[in-house]
């Protein structure tokens, strides 16, 4: 609906003979495909290229796991994609609501302790059991009572499946690759289930350690190793960056990446966030 409406006001500013034939003969399926790809480094270019024995300028690789949704909404037919495993449905929401949920939130919560705590790749940190209990209770207690189980989907299983999928050595994913970015991911992966978790007075320790924890590798040039690194965040605006660097911890939970509720109206939220400010 979303692309329709913005496709289709397009059409009409620009041609509304046009418009009113696309009223009638288009459609636009709405669509979540679920599969983690890691960025492509220089060293995998050799690797990959060695192994298929060809000189691919731009090969990418992905784990094995594979989840594509699509809304059976096609006005003039469509190919039997059902039969090498797509899924369709009528409304793709609680498939996309899951993945963002789980599976982007996840990465985002695991990312910068991960990152600052030295490690580069998603699996070698996945070995860490202290990350792995992080992840756990965070789907466990925190995300799943917001999130409704599609149809054939087992959430247990899938929630089984992610921790699996994070740790594959394989794919060795890059924390760097998750870090990069969080202005623009946490508004759609934890803003909207945490206002819905401070409403409802849940346990807020993971998010509330999440925030300090983002703060701090935003604030930060060293890991805790001593090993230098460079922010990559580029929504982050000006005067975001000067909330990030005030000495007022407080003032960080202005910036704009969390600017869907003032979270400095919620005393739990406050007085949790800043105790871990303050043993980071």
């Amino acid at each position: 609906d979303t692309c329709k409406r913005a496709f289709g006001s397009f059409i009409k500013a620009q041609d509304p003979e046009l418009y009113a034939w696309v009223e009638k003969n288009v459609t636009f399926p709405n669509s979540m495909v679920d599969r983690i790809t890691p960025a492509v480094t220089p060293d995998d270019v050799t690797r990959l290229n060695k192994i298929n024995g060809i000189e691919d300028k731009a090969p990418i690789y992905t784990e094995d796991f594979i989840q594509w949704v699509i809304e059976d909404n096609f006005i003039a037919g469509r190919p039997k994609w059902e039969e090498v495993g797509a899924q369709f449905c009528k409304d793709v929401t609680a498939y996309e609501n899951m993945k963002l949920s789980l599976l982007n939130a996840s990465h985002s919560l695991l990312c910068y302790p991960a990152f600052y705590n030295g490690y580069r790749k998603v699996d070698a940190a996945m070995r860490d059991e202290r990350v792995v209990k992080y992840v756990e209770e965070f789907m466990d207690i925190d995300i799943t009572p917001y999130v409704p189980e599609p149809p054939q989907i087992n959430l247990a299983e899938y929630k089984k499946s992610l921790v699996e999928r994070f740790a594959n050595k394989t794919v060795s994913d890059q924390l760097a690759r998750l870090c990069f970015d969080g202005a623009a991911k946490v508004p759609v992966y934890i803003m909207p289930n945490l206002i819905k978790m401070v409403r409802d007075n849940k346990d807020l320790t993971r998010v509330t350690f999440f925030f300090a924890m983002y703060r701090h590798y935003l604030r930060s040039t060293k890991d805790f190793k001593g090993v230098e690194y460079k922010v990559n965040d580029p929504w982050l605006s000006e005067h975001d960056w000067e909330l990030i660097r005030s000495d007022d911890p407080v003032v960080f939970l202005k910036a704009s990446p969390f600017e869907a509720t003032d979270l400095t109206k919620s005393e739990a939220f406050k007085k949790q966030y800043l105790e871990f400010v303050q043993r980071l």
